[in-house]
């Protein structure tokens, strides 16, 4: 798994004349440089189990190791993304963001919402090269 974390967003991190998602988790196709896809799962907010904060964009590359989605053939090597402009595609929402007991309640969470996440991936073609 490959993990990017933008924090705070830029001002032009969201395209001219577009609201930025609600706050909560999502399943959002993820474009990287030289055309690579990618399922993955974001969430946009402000981290109320570590104390809130300002919003910030944490998105995990779900299939990363295996050389992404869209059809495409496997990274060899994977790509280097450190400073490189990436492109996440909000498609739907899995829920709102919420205030967890403990980081381990966090993370039980998370592991549920990639269950739904991969489900909404394989069911949904969007973006997907056929």
């Amino acid at each position: 798994t490959c993990v990017i974390v933008v924090l705070p967003p830029p001002p032009n991190f969201f395209p001219p004349g577009e609201l930025p998602p609600p706050f909560g988790f999502s399943p959002p196709r993820t474009g990287t440089p030289g055309g690579g896809g990618y399922d993955s799962i974001s969430n946009f907010g402000t981290s109320p189990t570590f104390g809130g904060g300002g919003p910030t964009l944490e998105t995990h590359l779900l299939n990363y190791g295996e050389g992404g989605a869209f059809g495409l053939a496997r990274h060899s090597p994977f790509p280097d993304l450190y400073g490189q402009h990436i492109e996440v595609a909000f498609l739907k929402r899995i829920r709102d963001e919420q205030a967890f007991a403990s980081p381990a309640d966090l993370a039980e969470q998370i592991q549920r919402d990639i269950v739904l996440a991969r489900q909404f991936n394989v069911n949904d073609s969007v973006g997907k090269n056929k």
